[in-house]
């Protein structure tokens, strides 16, 4: 036997011993440091073993089957790989490899599911102190487990109690990640590891084995928690990581956390979205230049905000002295008790300069400090023209590293007579609808965290006009209805305070609740120690130097070269030293701490001197008479206004100078940079400046009511007479996707006003055309009109209405790229709505063409996903037309008959979708087929399950029996993609023999995909015991077993199908399913049984009711036709996935949050055999199964002879009459 010679990198010989190979590779001659390993799994079914499935396959293989045969030259360098069958030679190498001193990558590549090198792994990771690089992939369809990847992660471990891990070297880490229990085993490993800096996830993008997004959620919250060492986690190529609002809004907040990190999400669907992808990117940016800047260590944060919000003289403001008095004569009782106790006489005092009576403007903020800890409290004007301008003036809620709190304050009581002291209480609905703003207004501005949530306390003043007591009883039904419906975004405490808040004695409860409820967040955050220093300098300045608001910029500089470490300061490293301060600025301007923006030579270090004294002042301005062009003014006006804000500005802080010479021009550039106005020409200053905020002063009462109404009437830009002949009239509408909890803000659409002009003069696209009115846009460019309008103050959509010369392909690309996205992106800005997740409807046609008012195209829109769910329910059908409805308006009597606006009306679905909206819908739809072609693949039915010794007898198809399927499918993708792109257009131009023609070919592609369709449906049907799991007793078929659930509401069902435990939900009604060969099915008509679901029982049934809805949303998937009533509630969820779907703790987003049931392992814990039997007790008290279910026990007599099945009356006649089944009694 010849002996492998590897001095020189060469392999020659024939017959060569596995043991003298891994004597060389251990010999210390050998320089080898990168080992590339293939481990094919014996023992198992596989496919033949290719390297084919890796990209960076090397030619020059070394195999163990090989080396005992003749074969030619190797080179084995890092490019090499070793092919590995044999447990045996597997553990030799890995026993190598516990005392190689040299190698410092390790690269395995494994196919099939046997997992026992990962055992050998393990040892192997646990000895070696040279490796600093491991990769672990797993061949197309191999996947590791929890077992297998446990092995391999614990080395890497850290002890429970010690900290200690047995391997200290490794810090680079790739890996194949499958599915929920392998992110599982990854976030147990990531919670401990204190040495992994790199984290490199693959998974499967077309395959059953793939992660979800709820996996990819949890992996960027609770995974990552207590870890600070990572610093890279690459997601690249991800599928999971998908653009909805959880993976998006998980990823937001795990940068806004942890902003050491880097995220790769370069080739995910995420990255596709490019206007959401352009907000992470500026995130990672800012994020590595403080990294690039500063220590990346984080310490304890010292400050928290505390908002007062509420209507105007709810006594937020009384409060906020008292608070801050009682704070003062805590710590100060001998010197500050006597002072406060004379200004709480209605004396004004040296020390308490503001009158008691007035109203605050824009915000107002104070501090109490207590224990080393700052709380600001900032007082929101209550007022209605200040609504607009909160978003403005408000830090940024979306900063999860700068925790803050509300106190909801209301005056629950009204002045009975004019003149008199005499109190009674307010109305129960106004404190509700004062209350719920507020919390819309707050979720609004949030963004969804998987960490932590916003914190709101209500605060009743007054309490001392309530002379019958009990304010806390009356308002807690409405705060506990409004904490269940908030659950998920805003916390309301429990505890209601009912103060007078004038007194600061009588709110020393709240000062404590607040502080220490402050304490608790500050605890639980953590941000950078140079943020934590500014501040402690900036707050000592604006003490010593009330004076001066603002700061130059050389002054700022100077403030941060107290921090920087001795010698930085030289001149040599003046670059670094700037960088270093912008960077600086930029992060606490992103925290809400000051207010900063490149090119501006001045820092505004108490940013509520900014919203108080100057846009307070400006928003209260009453001399909008002197504005023209409805909102315009003059640029010389507008330095007028300022210059008098200055004015009082001065008079309201102490005697001295500002610090630098400012000029109104100055805070206007300001302005401009927050997108509070814009120039309508710069450099002209007659052109004008233009607030849209205060459009509002320019209309009189009747035109206010009119828009709030939604009675406005529209004009094109273009007068009808000079529009082209042929025009298109198309229309979207972007509207809150959870309107139940937020709305966009009174401030949003103002402010996009602003952005939308500034993005096209940026683009050089803007036109004189560009006009502005409140709640709306006007502007003419590209050859189209578009007019762009806002449903109200407190809006829930944005409608885009378009009339256009171009073709409809052209017009829809159009507003897409320069209306729809710019948005979306802003609203998804940090400047934006933040907690609003937009989605798109399309406006009916003719409401376009006869700019139907607000009011009566309320209802005529239909959502885009909708649409296409309504195609899919008709199976793809080309030809279908989407049906409106009348629009009725009540006589201007009651007693008049009703008048109808808008009769009803059909419009084409793929007309309305367009060409892009339609493709997407095509391939979607192909991606579902596959998804679910992937998952019966996967499935083994019971007669293809073998013995192990049978497997090498059998042909290596044979548990892939729709591979040829998945080939279909693909080839089937590509054409019908072709023929769209081809005809669509022409199809929308109605171009009859083309159009014909096309529908003609989109038939055919539909038709195969029915085809493709029917052969999943049966393929469904033979694998329906093992994808659902039955055990035995269900497996005999004595019962139907396919369940679901439609909720009760009184004596009859509601047919509202349950996807989640609903509190007071005490009972529904039991359905079951057809399980005819030729398609699963629910039955129409069906009766069903009723049974009881409290939370116990409904905690036990949940792995049946599981199963049930994953049955259904995989015929929905392959064109099952569900009745239309049931198809429409069907969660689409991930193949494999059903109500507990996903990582563990976490509930998917399709789904309402599971209360009392929050971790996805309870289906495990349960166990199937439970739920199971709850069914097979059910079914006994049953009295007729066929009278209550329609459903009839058979014996096939074709091609499934023998075979027993519950088919429903129709299937039973049908089988009966052809002679394919009988029926049999059932028990």
């Amino acid at each position: 036997m010849e002996t492998p010679d590897l001095q020189y990198g060469r392999l020659i010989g024939s017959n060569i011993d596995i043991e003298l190979l891994i004597s060389k590779l251990a010999s210390p001659d050998c320089t080898l440091q990168t080992l590339k390993l293939d481990i094919q799994n014996y023992g198992q079914l596989i496919r033949p073993f290719t390297l084919s499935s890796y990209e960076d396959a090397s030619p020059d293989v070394i195999s163990d089957v090989s080396m005992n045969r003749s074969f030619g030259p190797f080179i084995v360098n890092d490019n090499s790989r070793i092919q590995l069958s044999r447990l045996q030679n597997i553990q030799s190498i890995f026993k190598m490899l516990e005392r190689n001193t040299k190698m410092n990558r390790l690269d395995l590549r494994i196919e099939g599911g046997n997992g026992s090198w990962a055992r050998h792994a393990s040892s192997m990771l646990q000895k070696n102190c040279t490796l600093t690089a491991l990769t672990v992939l797993g061949a197309p369809g191999t996947r590791f487990g929890r077992e297998t990847l446990s092995h391999v992660l614990s080395p890497f471990c850290g002890d429970a109690t010690t900290g200690k891990q047995a391997n200290n070297t490794l810090t680079k880490l790739q890996l194949t990640v499958c599915d929920s229990e392998e992110v599982q085993v990854l976030a147990n490993m990531l919670c401990t590891n204190r040495t992994i800096r790199e984290l490199l996830i693959h998974s499967f993008s077309k395959n059953y084995f793939q992660l979800g997004p709820d996996d990819i959620v949890y992996l960027l919250s609770k995974a990552l928690e207590g870890n600070n060492t990572l610093r890279l986690l690459d997601l690249s190529g991800c599928s999971a990581v998908k653009g909805d609002q959880n993976v998006y809004d998980a990823v937001l907040n795990c940068l806004n956390t942890r902003p050491w990190l880097h995220l790769n999400l370069q080739n995910t669907p995420l990255s596709r979205i490019d206007y959401r992808f352009s907000i992470i990117q500026q995130e990672l940016n800012r994020n590595a230049e403080f990294v690039k800047s500063w220590n990346p260590s984080l310490v304890s944060s010292k400050g928290a905000r505390v908002f007062l919000c509420g209507p105007p003289r709810a006594g937020k403001t009384a409060l906020r002295r008292s608070l801050v008095q009682s704070n003062v004569a805590r710590h100060h009782s001998k010197m500050w008790k006597p002072l406060l106790a004379f200004n709480q006489k209605g004396i004004k005092g040296a020390l308490f300069r503001e009158k008691q009576d007035e109203r605050t403007r824009g915000i107002e903020i104070s501090v109490v400090e207590d224990g080393g800890i700052v709380v600001s409290i900032w007082d929101l004007a209550g007022q209605e023209e200040f609504h607009a301008f909160h978003d403005y003036m408000m830090p940024n809620f979306a900063d999860f590293v700068n925790p803050c709190s509300f106190l909801f304050v209301f005056d629950p009581t009204r002045q009975t007579n004019r003149g008199e002291k005499k109190h009674s209480r307010k109305e129960m609905k106004e404190f509700e609808d004062d209350l719920t703003y507020w919390l819309q207004f707050i979720a609004s501005n949030t963004p969804t965290s998987t960490t932590s949530l916003p914190q709101l306390l209500v605060i009743l003043t007054h309490a001392d006009r309530d002379l019958d007591g009990g304010l806390v009883e009356w308002a807690k039904h409405v705060v506990d209805e409004l904490r269940e419906r908030f659950q998920n975004v805003v916390r309301i405490f429990t505890d209601i305070y009912a103060v007078n808040a004038r007194s600061s004695d009588h709110v020393i409860p709240v000062l404590d609740f607040v502080l220490k409820n402050s304490r608790y967040l500050l605890s639980r955050t953590q941000v950078f120690p140079e943020c934590v220093a500014m501040r402690l300098l900036l707050s000592n300045r604006i003490r010593g130097h009330p004076n001066q608001p603002i700061i130059s910029w050389s002054t700022f500089s100077e403030l941060c070269n107290e921090i920087l470490p001795k010698g930085m300061g030289e001149s040599s490293q003046l670059d670094v030293v700037e960088r270093k301060c912008k960077a600086l600025a930029a992060h606490l301007h992103h925290m809400g701490d000051i207010i900063y923006f490149q090119g501006l030579e001045f820092i505004v270090v108490n940013p509520g001197w900014f919203c108080h004294n100057i846009m307070g002042f400006v928003i209260n301005f009453r001399g909008i008479q002197h504005m023209t062009d409805k909102g315009f003014a003059t640029k010389e006006y507008m330095q007028h206004i300022l210059k008098q804000s200055l004015s009082l500005a001065k008079k309201n802080t102490l005697s001295g100078g500002w610090g630098i010479h400012l000029q109104p021009a100055d805070l206007m550039h300001l302005m401009l940079k927050l997108n509070i106005c814009y120039e309508k020409d710069p450099g002209n200053l007659d052109a004008g400046i233009f607030i849209p905020a205060i459009l509002d002063a320019n209309f009189s009462a009747t035109e206010r009511a009119a828009i709030a109404e939604g009675k406005r009437k529209l004009y094109w830009p273009i007068p009808t007479s000079q529009a082209p002949v042929k025009a298109i009239f198309v229309g979207r509408r972007l509207e809150c996707n959870n309107p139940f909890q937020t709305f966009l803000t009174p401030g949003f659409f103002p402010r996009l006003q602003v952005v939308l002009h500034n993005t096209f003069y940026s683009n050089g696209s803007l036109s004189k055309d560009y006009k502005l009115d409140k709640g709306l846009i006007i502007l003419n460019f590209k050859g189209i009109e578009v007019l762009v309008e806002s449903s109200g103050d407190v809006g829930y959509y944005i409608d885009v209405l378009v009339r256009s010369s171009l073709s409809h392909s052209e017009t829809l690309k159009i507003i897409e790229e320069d209306i729809l996205k710019t948005i979306y992106k802003y609203c998804a800005s940090s400047d934006g709505c933040r907690g609003v997740w937009l989605v798109e409807s399309i406006l009916r046609p003719q409401c376009v063409k006869e700019l139907t008012l607000l009011k009566h195209r309320k209802d005529q829109a239909v959502a885009t996903e909708a649409l296409k769910q309504e195609l899919l329910m008709v199976g793809c059908n080309m030809n279908h037309k989407y049906t409106w409805k009348e629009v009725i308006e009540k006589g201007a009597n009651n007693s008049d008959s009703p008048i109808v606006v808008l009769g009803s009306g059909h419009d084409l679905a793929v007309e309305l979708l367009g060409e892009q909206g339609t493709t997407n819908f095509m391939e979607w739809r192909w991606s579902e087929l596959e998804e679910v072609s992937f998952k019966l693949n996967d499935v083994k039915a019971p007669h293809e399950i073998l013995d192990e010794d049978e497997v090498t007898a059998v042909p290596s198809d044979v548990f892939h029996v729709t591979a040829p399927l998945r080939h279909t499918l693909s080839g089937y993708h590509e054409a019908t993609m072709e023929n769209m792109e081809r005809g669509f257009n022409l199809l929308l131009q109605h171009q009859e023999a083309v159009g014909d023609r096309i529908i003609a070919s989109f038939k055919e592609d539909c038709a195969k995909m029915k085809m493709a369709e029917r052969e999943l449906q049966h393929e469904l049907c033979n694998k329906v015991d093992a994808l659902m799991e039955f055990t035995v007793q269900l497996q005999q078929r004595n019962i139907p077993r396919l369940a679901y659930c439609v909720r009760k509401e009184g004596m009859i069902s509601s047919g509202k199908l349950v996807t989640c435990f609903i509190p007071g939900l005490h009972s529904a009604q039991l359905h079951l399913m057809c399980e005819h060969i030729d398609g699963i099915h629910d039955v129409e008509g069906q009766k069903g049984f009723e049974v009881m679901l409290e939370s116990e029982t409904f905690h036990k049934i949940l792995p049946l009711l599981d199963k049930g809805l994953q049955i259904l949303s995989i015929l929905l998937k392959v064109g099952a036709q569900l009745t239309t009533g049931l198809a429409s509630q069907v969660p689409m969820l991930k193949v494999g996935s059903g109500i507990l779907g996903g990582a563990a703790t976490v509930i998917p987003a399709q789904l309402p949050t599971m209360i009392g049931c929050d971790d996805a392992s309870v289906s495990r814990l349960v166990g199937k055999e439970v739920a199971e039997k709850w069914l097979v007790d059910t079914m006994k008290q049953v009295p007729d199964v066929a009278e209550t279910f329609d459903l009839h026990k058979v014996v096939y007599t074709g091609r499934c002879n023998g075979q027993v099945a519950w088919v429903c009356g129709k299937h039973k006649a049908k089988g009966l009459n052809d002679k394919s089944l009988r029926e049999v009694q059932s028990g």
